[in-house]
């Protein structure tokens, strides 16, 4: 993306806001256009964005790039991952075998996995996420191929190996089922290992012949690195460095091979295709499909405010279903508005932080309200500023943003605390020491940020410097083990 001067860019943002009350006359292309537009500007947005109504699409677009290399760009075919959006296949899959006559959503899930090691959650507990079962995600990152120990080295995981890992361990449980509510991959994992137990099908295989090829969603299938399938128009996640000078690759992690709680790969062509089969009665009856959108309750009787594979809300006073996703680079977003029969979906790969701003700006947009953008990366401003001027007025610099823009620019510690650590891996000490000395001087309560400049000194060979700075850090920690090591390593002759 060419670079903008700052000039131009103000410009263009008043000149978006200004406009877009102008726009809402009909259907606000133009405006969800400029929004996105601006949104992309800041390295905000990479991704596919589309509205429809009653399945009619209103609006479709791709903005950005679709892999590493930055030289394909995105399609509006192209496929995502879902992640935890693909929550909601598992859910109608267990429905409709409930449907079937082939399981109880009160059945102890033993009676289908009866090898896990705790008794009382039901199939209903784990839809709602009520079932109190350990992590599987926390568990494998600390046992599962842990001689390798980066996450994205790691041998793949398939759901019997969690299981097993459960079996092995047996982690406590976080409260009796039906007591809280917390969220649980752990339990769409199992959902997905019970419909194959019962159906005597493999997840994939169900999921293409029951709901995918029924539907016409020739492009979404239940993805596995394992024996990956071919994906044509795939969009790959990435992320950009802290300073915005590179792509680098956010795609594998040894979990990808799980599934029943996310490796959906789909397009948002496709997903208005489920959306309206679901007020149909194609894959459930009415009151299944009405049931899944009921909010669960505790034991106690409080409603959750989420049903099965959807969380529930209202939107100006009309019932809203929504779920989001999140798992490398992907982040993504469908909305169905029921009355109306409004869809949104939002799919990005670049591991956006603002994707939650982004999809509210262009509700904003289409109710003829002012939306918000999302706010620049201070790390990326600064990083643009080494790149073409070297150290050389950094500090003036960072205090010029802060004091002419600082409400559209995320000036929070772990910014620029991730460019620091950034430069420090790239080698560029001097560089790496000036970034984090800013954030120790914006956050001089901040353990942490004292902790990684007497870090970056000492790796630069300032051992006195570095002695100074940590003994500043356990004035603020007396206790801390870790930063009197490091004070006395300082020392070492």
């Amino acid at each position: 993306m060419k670079s903008t001067t700052r000039k131009g860019l103000f410009l263009a943002v008043v000149f978006f806001l200004s406009d877009v009350g102008a726009l809402q006359a009909e259907f606000p292309t133009a405006g969800i256009d400029k929004y996105l537009d601006a949104c992309a500007a800041r390295g905000e947005f990479n991704g596919v964005v589309l509205l429809a109504r009653k399945g009619e699409v209103q609006y479709h677009r791709a903005l950005g790039k679709a892999s590493i290399d930055g030289g394909v760009p995105l399609r509006r075919d192209s496929v995502f991952r879902l992640a935890s959006v693909a929550k909601a296949f598992t859910a109608v899959s267990i429905l409709m075998l409930r449907e079937e006559g082939k399981l109880s959503l009160d059945d102890d899930v033993r009676k289908y996995v009866p090898t896990l090691p705790y008794s009382g959650a039901t199939i209903r507990h784990l839809l709602h996420h009520t079932s109190g079962l350990p992590d599987y995600v926390k568990l494998l990152d600390k046992y599962w191929d842990a001689e390798q120990g980066d996450l994205s080295r790691r041998k793949f995981a398939t759901n019997p190996d969690a299981l097993g890992m459960i079996i092995k361990y047996k982690p406590a449980v976080r409260f009796t089922p039906g007591e809280r509510w917390n969220y649980s991959n752990t339990g769409y994992m199992l959902l997905a290992l019970v419909v194959e137990k019962i159906s005597g099908a493999s997840f994939s295989d169900f999921l293409t012949r029951r709901i995918f090829a029924p539907l016409g969603m020739k492009d979404t299938v239940l993805f596995t690195p394992i024996t990956p399938p071919s994906i044509e128009h795939r969009a790959w996640g990435f992320r950009l460095s802290p300073d915005g000078g590179e792509r680098l690759a956010n795609d594998r992690n040894y979990l990808n091979a799980m599934y029943g709680d996310g490796e959906v790969y789909s397009t948002a062509g496709d997903l208005v295709k489920w959306d309206q089969a679901l007020y149909t009665q194609k894959l459930l009856p009415a009151a299944a499909v009405e049931e899944m959108f009921t909010p669960g309750r505790l034991s106690s009787g409080k409603e959750t405010g989420y049903g099965y594979g959807w969380g529930i809300a209202k939107r100006g006073g009309k019932k809203v279903v929504n779920h989001g996703g999140g798992w490398v680079g992907f982040r993504t977003w469908i909305d169905r508005k029921l009355e109306g029969g409004q869809l949104l979906v939002v799919l990005t790969n670049n591991t956006s932080r603002s994707m939650g701003v982004v999809r509210d700006g262009v509700l904003a947009v289409l109710e003829g309200k002012e939306p918000r953008l999302p706010k620049s990366p201070v790390s990326r401003l600064l990083g643009q500023w080494l790149r073409r001027q070297g150290l050389a007025g950094l500090k003036d610099e960072y205090r010029r943003l802060k004091s002419s823009r600082a409400k559209e620019i995320d000036f929070s510690e772990a910014r620029l605390r991730q460019l620091g650590s950034y430069l420090l891996g790239k080698k560029k000490m001097s560089a790496a020491v000036a970034v984090l000395g800013l954030n120790a001087e914006a956050y001089p309560k901040s353990v942490r940020a004292l902790e990684e400049l007497g870090d970056a000194l000492l790796a630069s060979g300032r051992r006195k410097d570095a002695g100074e700075v940590f003994r500043k850090a356990l004035v603020l920690s007396p206790q801390n083990r870790k930063l009197q090591k490091k004070l006395a390593k300082t020392r070492e002759s």
